[in-house]
């Protein structure tokens, strides 16, 4: 193994899937990412990474190699993603179910200075700061709601990354433009969004996806579990929108709920 793919995780789908390898092969294309196949399987080449699929007698094993654990973590999460959009689940071997989101660190600000106006300089101190420092010139902070404690995007066991409640109301108040957002949700649960008259709440997130007028040069983003997600995307493609038009993610499986 090249050392500079020297950290790794592994994972099994119990049954071998060709949804599974019509999954990568459809976001390879997607992302145009460089795609490899022979006879014992396909690989993917993204991030300075490989994702592997070996094919096995009843199964198909998958293999993550990356330069660092961080980028494992991430494509682990991006693989059950993808994989879960199709139907697929896997197995995946040493999981740190609770663990921060891969490339998620908590620093301590060492101090804050204004070298010219208008302009901030953070240092932050840490064990974890030197990956920072690994090529990349950016950062992103996670700031908590004023007056409640920090909770933090952790991974969960089947691999993927559960992020806190509240990611709707930053995306609202980022959206440019008109917008509109309908929600699932008991109606205690909208909180502040009850005032937003842009949200709705419903009961069946389909049924008003279908009721849903055509975005007219807009864009719909649909976020359910995988059935949900997959469904929305079949009915989004066969109203004759393009992949470029809607995001159908799939935040979760059944069994995760």
């Amino acid at each position: 193994m090249s050392h500079l793919r020297s950290h790794h995780g592994t994972g099994l789908i119990p049954r071998a899937s060709g949804a599974a390898v019509a999954a990568l092969k459809a976001r390879a294309a997607m992302w145009e990412a460089p795609l490899v196949e022979d006879e014992a399987g396909l690989s993917l080449l993204i991030w300075g990474a490989e994702l592997r699929l070996t094919r096995q007698a009843d199964a198909l094993r998958i293999d993550l190699l990356a330069p660092e654990d961080r980028l494992v973590g991430i494509l682990r999460d991006s693989a059950t993603e993808i994989l879960a959009e199709a139907g697929v689940e896997v197995a995946w071997d040493d999981v740190d179910a609770g663990a921060l989101a891969p490339g998620l660190a908590l620093l301590r600000v060492a101090g804050v200075s204004r070298p010219v106006p208008g302009f901030l300089r953070v240092r932050l101190a840490g064990p974890q700061a030197g990956q920072f420092a690994q090529g990349g010139y950016h950062f992103r902070l996670l700031l908590p709601p004023a007056g409640r404690a920090a909770i933090w995007p952790r991974v969960a066991a089947s691999g993927r990354t559960v992020w806190p409640d509240g990611a709707i109301t930053r995306m609202l108040a980022e959206t440019r433009g008109t917008a509109s957002a309908v929600l699932c949700c008991d109606a205690a649960d909208l909180g502040a969004l009850a005032d937003d008259p842009r949200v709705t709440r419903c009961d069946d997130l389909m049924a008003a996806l279908v009721a849903m007028p055509d975005p007219a040069g807009g864009h719909v983003w649909f976020a359910a579990d995988a059935a949900r997600a997959r469904a929305a995307r079949s009915h989004l493609l066969a109203r004759g929108l393009t992949k470029t038009q809607f995001t159908a993610a799939a935040y979760w499986s059944r069994a995760e709920a």
